[in-house]
Formats: structure tokens, sequence, C-alpha cells
């Protein structure tokens, strides 16, 4: 958990590629729903300066966009396979 805390929320598996996250009862609109700690945070830029991205995927890319989506995509792609290598 490494103190996020989300009292209001339950997350819900649908199947193997599906899951959803939901409330546990009416909130107001104002309402704290998840608190994350800034270290469990990832952003695009702390994906932009961990990821292999820099080092790689941008000399394939014309004109020197990627979209913050991407470079969130490829980072946790890459974490995935560093925890499968172990």
């Amino acid at each position: 958990d490494n103190n996020a805390k989300y009292p209001k929320l339950y997350l819900k598996n649908y199947g193997r590629d599906y899951r959803g996250i939901h409330l546990k009862k009416r909130v107001n609109y104002d309402e704290i729903l998840l608190k994350i700690p800034l270290n469990l945070l990832i952003t695009d830029n702390i994906a932009k300066k961990i990821s292999i991205i820099n080092e790689n995927i941008k000399k394939l890319v014309k004109n020197d966009y990627i979209s913050y989506q991407n470079y969130l995509a490829i980072y946790l792609l890459q974490e995935k396979q560093l925890v499968k290598n172990g």
C-alpha cells in the first residue's frame, strides 16, 4: 500500500484484461477520493527522466514529439519488463 489511501474506492476485476475502480457509496463533489504519496506518483516528467525513451526511442521519432501518454506507456512497459526479468 505504501500509504496510498482510498477508503471510498474499491478495485474490481472483470476478466484477465479488464479492471475498474468503483465507489463504495455516493460521495460529495468536493470529497477527496484518493491520496497518493508523491514518491508513488508516475508522471510523464518522471517517465522522461527514467525511461529508455531518451536514448533509444527519440531516434526513431520524426519531429521529436512523443506524447505524454506514450512516455507513460513506454515507462510502464519498461518497468513490467524489469520485474519480469527479476
